[in-house]
């Protein structure tokens, strides 16, 4: 009887140890950065990229007000291997602690990849694309200057208007558009302008080419006796276009 009782609570161990061991693989909460060491901690490379072979995973999520997750999207075409690593680990979540902008707005966007390769994972860093044209200056300088060939001879006094633009894989300006305006004809005049920009140096993911999305304000300022136009507060607003919901 005794050694029934003790085979009896033998399996029970056996059965309630694997439940106890999935409940330890639920993110327990915390920022981002904790989110992605907690990630980073558990994924393993695939034998596939131990050698020169490598890969980006990138995973998007969004969260509602009280930081409990809402949606989540990942790269295109993934890695099923990855895939099956990654699924079960976000499954179930504790809310994340969000963020707040420099203007007040509450972050609630997630956004992270991670190389695979070499037998070994890294977090992928991310490199802005940059507008770096010699002899021309910053883009900011090059808008302004652009705009003062044409500015002086139309009355757009004081003008401002703020415009949405992508630099893609290949550095091109493309998808420009106005998100606010005072001026119909000023706003033409610079999303031509925008049109007509220098090839900038593509934004990088995981050293791969990704497109960028840019904010800009552009302002017509009028000193005492001259024109002049400020482009300013240049903000990077996304990630790949392939991690955008």
């Amino acid at each position: 009887m005794k050694k029934i009782i003790s085979a009896l609570a033998f399996a029970i161990l056996l059965i309630s140890f694997p439940a106890a061991h999935a409940q330890s693989d639920i993110f327990p909460g915390g920022t981002k950065e904790d989110l992605e060491i907690w990630l980073l901690d558990r994924l393993v490379c695939p034998e596939r990229y131990s050698a020169g072979d490598s890969t980006l995973f990138v995973i998007n999520m969004k969260f509602d007000d009280q930081g409990n997750r809402l949606a989540i999207k990942y790269s295109t075409d993934p890695d099923n291997l990855i895939l099956d690593q990654v699924e079960p680990l976000l499954r179930e979540m504790k809310p994340l602690d969000l963020e707040v902008s420099s203007r007040g707005q509450v972050i609630k966007t997630f956004k992270v990849g991670y190389v695979f390769g070499g037998g070994k994972v890294e977090v992928a860093g991310f490199k802005i694309a940059e507008f770096n044209v010699p002899k021309v200056g910053s883009f900011s300088e090059w808008v302004i200057n652009e705009i003062k060939t044409v500015a002086p001879r139309m009355k757009m006094d004081g003008s401002r208007v703020v415009v949405k633009f992508t630099v893609d894989t290949s550095g091109k300006v493309a998808n420009i558009a106005v998100l606010e305006s005072d001026n119909q004809r000023f706003s033409e005049l610079v999303v031509d302008v925008l049109g007509n920009s220098p090839l900038w140096e593509p934004a990088l993911f995981g050293g791969r080419p990704v497109d960028c999305v840019f904010t800009v304000p552009v302002t017509l300022r009028v000193p005492e006796n001259s024109q002049s136009s400020s482009a300013s507060g240049m903000k990077p607003r996304t990630f790949p276009s392939n991690s955008r919901f």
